[in-house]
């Protein structure tokens, strides 16, 4: 990794342009970890202006999230979450989750944990004959790593000029992430509202928040990625010529305010609208790891081989896996919205996929079950 301390204007101007040569924007990537309240709700903000969440109750409700995507934004790469829990309730019955999870009890990226990742993903672009170049931040949790053969470990220079941001994850895709998260997180609350499930909400367990972020992540567009490199200057432009606003660079389908959001949602929520636009970025200061002493090593090392009290995130929580019959019926419901209402005509198509495939189940489901007439289910 070539040295941190360096003048980001000159390692953009005279290092970075060495670096990048040998590879094309597909092959070139940028890395970043950000921490998540994934319970909070509007009404909450102010309680958590300025929290770290270095420890304590706290820490229970939060998770840390590695975000990794290619400068020319056509391929994310599958996010790793970090929760405190090892065995969440409420993955007791999920087989395959579309992110990679990892555990410890501040929910914190750890030296070991990163390695993993990075090792794991080298042996991959080995079997698939790819090597890449990998932008990270100057961060205690990454540490050198040896031997890596075909990913090129970069550290970005510390972040000394606030002018000149070099993290693309910082110009626009972060904000635009934990604002689709919590678009999505009211409009759970809205569903469970008008369903009447509950009146104390929301109930959100560490499995509905991989899957609504890993929503937001398939969802963030590959123009928005390629043009937060481009603010970032990674990219190649005019490396003299003014940046624009990172809000001119994004999709606006991505960016839309969450006040503006809301009230063309007709929901009314009990803060102003300076609050809930502060919302969508009140744990940009979560400490996402700790720094590395003799001490920290030991309790990483001691937390690895103990199980904390995985029932606290989702106490109290239906945590049983749908049923064939349930699937199923969800499934028509949502074919005939999709056939009523979509143009897309490949959407409608994977509609139809995913329709065989739970129909599939439910046809196995009922042919393992106890014998019965069909008449049963007749009605007269």
């Amino acid at each position: 990794m070539p040295s941190k301390k360096c003048d980001p204007k000159k390692w953009l101007t005279q290092i970075w342009p060495t670096l990048r040569k040998d590879f094309s924007d597909d092959d070139i990537f940028s890395a970043d970890e950000i921490g998540l309240f994934y319970k909070l709700t509007p009404d909450k903000t102010l309680n958590m202006k300025g929290e770290q969440c270095t420890g304590g109750e706290l820490s229970k409700e939060r998770i840390t999230l590695l975000l990794a995507a290619n400068m020319s934004g056509t391929l994310k790469k599958k996010l790793l979450v970090i929760g405190t829990s090892k065995h969440p309730r409420s993955l007791g019955n999920v087989h395959f989750l579309p992110v990679d999870y990892f555990s410890n009890r501040q929910a914190w990226m750890t030296s070991e944990i990163f390695t993993t990742w990075v090792r794991d993903w080298n042996a991959e672009l080995m079997q698939q004959k790819k090597k890449i170049l990998l932008l990270i931040d100057d961060c205690p949790a990454h540490p050198i790593i040896s031997n890596l053969t075909n990913i090129t470990l970069v550290c970005l220079p510390s972040n000394t000029n606030a002018k000149l941001i070099l993290q693309p994850m910082s110009q626009g895709i972060i904000r635009v992430i934990k604002s689709t998260y919590r678009k999505n997180l009211i409009l759970k609350i809205i569903s469970d509202m008008e369903n009447s499930i509950d009146e104390n909400y929301p109930k959100v367990t560490i499995l509905d928040a991989l899957l609504m972020i890993n929503d937001a992540w398939q969802q963030l567009s590959p123009e928005t990625i390629a043009n937060c490199f481009r603010q970032s200057g990674l990219a190649e432009t005019n490396l003299d010529a003014p940046h624009s606003s990172f809000s001119n660079d994004i999709e606006i389908d991505d960016d839309i305010p969450l006040s503006d959001w809301a009230t063309a949602l007709r929901v009314q929520l009990p803060i102003s609208k300076e609050v809930l636009d502060e919302y969508v970025l009140i744990d940009n200061g979560l400490a996402i790891c700790g720094e590395p002493s003799e001490d920290s090593i030991v309790k990483d090392i001691f937390d690895e081989d103990q199980d904390s009290d995985d029932s606290v995130e989702d106490q109290n929580e239906d945590v049983t896996a749908p049923s064939a019959l349930e699937a199923f019926q969800a499934a028509e419901v949502l074919s005939r919205f999709v056939h009523s209402n979509c143009s897309d005509e490949s959407l409608r198509h994977s509609m139809s996929h995913l329709n065989n495939v739970v129909r599939n189940y439910f046809y196995i489901s009922k042919t393992t079950a106890k014998q019965s007439k069909i008449s049963e289910y007749l009605v007269n």
